[in-house]
């Protein structure tokens, strides 16, 4: 569980198709300063070198960094708040993410 500290503007902005029209919103678009987040390290993403760890999974209690994958210039920083070992995120969490 983690704490969202900062999150860019660029993450709430809708994209647009080709052609103008209406945009779509992006899985980002909940993803606000004080939200509380489940961010789930798979084993397929842990890294060896980082001791079984995900890459971005942070440190308990300090301000990390956080990248949005396919979401041009969506990134922020969140402090980690609570780890589990085998958690698995849940639909009761307005924000779900998994690391890779």
């Amino acid at each position: 569980m983690y704490t969202l500290t900062d999150v860019r503007p660029s993450c709430w902005v809708s994209s647009q198709p080709p052609g103008g029209g209406g945009g779509t919103e992006l899985w980002t678009a909940n993803m606000k300063r004080g939200v509380d987040v489940c961010a789930e390290c798979q084993s397929t993403a842990m890294r060896r070198k980082l001791g079984g760890r995900c890459q971005g999974q942070g440190v308990r209690n300090r301000e990390t960094h956080w990248m949005a994958f396919g979401v041009p210039g969506c990134h922020g920083a969140w402090v980690m708040k609570t780890r589990h070992e085998r958690c698995q995120c849940s639909g009761r969490h307005s924000v779900n993410l998994i690391l890779v």
